[in-house]
């Protein structure tokens, strides 16, 4: 009996690790994907309305091409404003397979604008 405590409790943190670390990196691929996405301005609203709108095409063809370019599976939606990315990947567990559990799907989203101005630092 304490074996079967020892290796649930070594399970948890073990896997739990593992997942709380997949859960970050899926976000942090999700904004980089959205970043990417976020370049693709409309330029001719540009010269007609001033401030920087997204072509949503554009913006999704290039967060899907950097999501693809790293291996990445995701989904892309973008408006006018933002892209938002949505990142998907299965994280096989070690420990907590003997208690009769699988990989479990991990997911990070980000969602990104298009930056007005010029940034200094």
């Amino acid at each position: 009996m304490g074996t079967i405590i020892v290796l649930s409790v070594c399970g948890l943190v073990f896997d739990g690790g593992l997942m709380i670390s997949a859960k970050r990196q899926a976000t942090s691929d999700a904004e980089s994907a959205a970043r990417a996405g976020a370049q693709g301005v409309d330029t001719g609203a540009v010269y007609v309305t001033g401030p920087q709108q997204l072509d949503p095409v554009t913006a999704i063809a290039q967060a899907n091409a950097f999501l693809d370019h790293n291996g990445w599976t995701g989904t892309v939606s973008a408006d006018d404003q933002s892209v938002t990315v949505t990142v998907t990947r299965t994280q096989h567990l070690t420990f907590l397979t003997m208690f009769g559990l699988g990989n479990r799907t991990i997911t990070g989203t980000a969602t990104a604008q298009p930056a007005h101005g010029l940034a200094t630092h």
